[in-house]
């Protein structure tokens, strides 16, 4: 007679195996989602690639799609597909290129946090993801090596957003649960090669939300020194009407006649690139037929991403795949920084930097890196070599003036106040006093906002010497004024007499 513990102990095994044998894959799921299945590495994620080669951050499957409920889905033109049982939701949402958003990156960071809200991204880890995506990479050389900021363009069509059940329903693919089984042993102190491994093979996070579709990328490379006198709407809006017109020269939409700055235009060039479907966009009359194809061909172009470590149900191997993933990043964000120190010390050869280097490399070799370690060494870097966005974009000199007497003799039709960021010139003032009676108080300044405490003390002075019949009004020889404040008002009273 057997045992009755043995008997129900096969019994929960053989049901097991029955139940794993007999799960249905899914033979005709909608197009495109199926990239959702593979882990990410948020080191190299290039959703939207500027170039075709290269890795694009998507690796082995971390889960897998069954169809044990046969639930379907149509489209909207009435097309079925088989749901997978890991979808929770599926839906479609049309798009339209005359909406295209418009990001202004003017820093690599700002890169970065664009490229961290396509994908969801939250907690500290953002700081330091896609140092090694070929498409951040190139980015960020622009910024840092071309004296260029970028406008990046992109809108779609014909958008299919999908959400997977939570991540304690769905599971692991049974290859990548055998991995987290026989080789996530201990923690990762213990066994750093091995959850080093895992990452090698399955990444860093995975996709709970996806959107798909058709999607045009413009990314427009303008040199900086037009930002300088422009606000930024004013960037944007000849961005997106130069991104028209591009597109209108391709036959994209037809004729156009957005109006956009010539100096713009002369500062500017574009990378135009195109997502999904299978036609030349390029062609005459292209989108119309490429939109007819992007439906069966999908892009996956933004989304959400959570940690792969959410997937893992031991809690030992949970946590110490979160620092081993944290480790990974950090050490990917030390070879950024490599990149940034090199190409500052290739302009300059300061003691400073190569400290930097000296310092960026000796970390290289910690096995296990602290966070607070590198934010510090990443700071001191930036400090270095980095004009803040504070003195660049928002601290101004600037020039007022105003007649005695006569208009004419001064200005030569300037505004009365002229400004104008750090390397860049004031528009032109004309000096025109003559014999005629009076002539033109002048004030010097300096305006900014979001400054540190030190620039407080800074100050704006103006010195003169010459006939003071001419020159100065009764204001004295050195004229100074703090931030945010004019110099006390200083008359040029010249006329055709010797001197001034």
């Amino acid at each position: 007679m057997l045992d009755p513990h043995v008997t129900a102990t096969c019994w929960m095994v053989f049901s097991f195996l029955i139940k794993f044998a007999t799960a249905k894959q899914c033979t005709n799921p909608p197009p495109g989602i199926h990239k959702m299945v593979r882990g990410v590495d948020i080191t190299r994620l290039d959703l939207v690639p500027l170039e075709d080669s290269g890795n694009d951050g998507f690796m082995s499957p971390v889960l897998n799609f069954t169809c044990d409920e046969t639930r379907t889905w149509k489209t909207p033109e009435g097309k079925e597909y088989q749901l997978p049982d890991q979808i929770w939701h599926l839906s479609s949402h049309p798009g339209g290129w005359l909406s295209a958003d418009v990001h202004l990156y003017k820093s690599y960071d700002d890169v970065r946090k664009s490229l961290s809200a396509e994908v969801g991204l939250s907690g500290t880890l953002w700081k330091f993801a896609f140092s090694s995506s070929n498409s951040f990479k190139k980015m960020q050389n622009t910024i840092s090596n071309s004296s260029r900021y970028i406008s990046d363009l992109g809108t779609f069509e014909s958008a299919l957003k999908a959400e997977f059940k939570p991540s304690w329903v769905v599971g692991m693919d049974v290859y990548a649960q055998k991995f987290v089984d026989n080789f996530l042993t201990g923690t990762f102190e213990a066994n750093p090669s091995g959850y080093n491994r895992f990452i090698t093979n399955f990444g860093t996070h995975y996709f709970t939300r996806g959107n798909f579709g058709g999607f045009i990328r413009d990314v427009i490379e303008t040199k900086s020194d037009y930002f300088y006198s422009r606000s930024d709407r004013e960037v944007e809006s000849n961005a997106k009407a130069s991104f028209l017109n591009v597109m209108s020269v391709t036959g994209s939409f037809g004729s156009s006649s957005q109006k956009v700055d010539q100096n713009f235009t002369n500062a500017s060039t574009h990378i135009v690139r195109y997502y999904g479907g299978n036609t030349n966009l390029l062609a005459q009359n292209g989108v119309s037929e490429w939109q007819t194809t992007v439906d069966l061909d999908p892009w996956l172009f933004s989304g959400e991403l959570k940690p792969i470590s959410d997937l893992i149900s031991d809690e030992t191997k949970k946590q110490s795949t979160e620092r081993a993933v944290e480790n990974y990043v950090l050490k990917s964000y030390l070879g950024e920084l490599e990149r940034i120190v090199a190409s500052a010390r290739s302009k300059a050869n300061d003691p400073v930097l190569n400290g930097l280097e000296a310092r960026v490399i000796k970390m290289k070799s910690v096995p296990v890196l602290d966070l607070e370690d590198v934010e510090t060494l990443s700071g001191d870097i930036q400090n270095e070599i980095t004009a803040p966005t504070w003195f660049t974009m928002n601290t101004k000199l600037c020039f007022k003036w105003w007649a005695t007497h006569i208009g004419t003799q001064c200005g030569g039709g300037a505004d009365s106040l002229l400004c104008a960021t750090p390397n860049s010139m004031t528009p032109f003032y004309q000096d025109n006093t003559d014999d005629r009676a009076g002539g033109c108080w002048m004030q010097w300044s300096i305006h900014s906002n979001g400054y540190p405490s030190w620039f407080e003390d800074v100050q704006i002075c103006y010195k003169w010497e010459g006939d003071k019949s001419f020159c100065g009004g009764g204001a004295d020889n050195l004229l100074c004024a703090g931030i945010n404040n004019f110099t006390i008002k200083y008359l040029d009273d010249t006329d055709d007499r010797k001197g001034g």
